[in-house]
């Protein structure tokens, strides 16, 4: 919940954020927040920016069945 625009804003989650997320998703709750926080910083101590890049385009989802950018770019 953003306070200044008093209710839930949604957006603007870094990369490792995202990664976090797709590995593990929960309920969007407060302590599952916290747990992706931080996962997002583990990510981020072990891998470079390019890394993270990468492991991102490789899990996103492109709609239906196709997972990563290498399988979309095939459709």
């Amino acid at each position: 919940m953003n306070i200044a625009a008093g209710r839930v804003v949604s957006g603007a989650s870094t990369i490792p954020m995202q990664l976090a997320r797709m590995t593990e998703p929960k309920k969007r709750t407060l302590w599952s927040k916290s747990i992706e926080a931080f996962r997002a910083l583990q990510l981020k101590l072990h891998h470079s920016n390019n890394e993270l890049l990468e492991i991102y385009l490789n899990m996103l989802p492109y709609g239906g069945n196709i997972v990563g950018v290498g399988a979309a770019s095939h459709f």
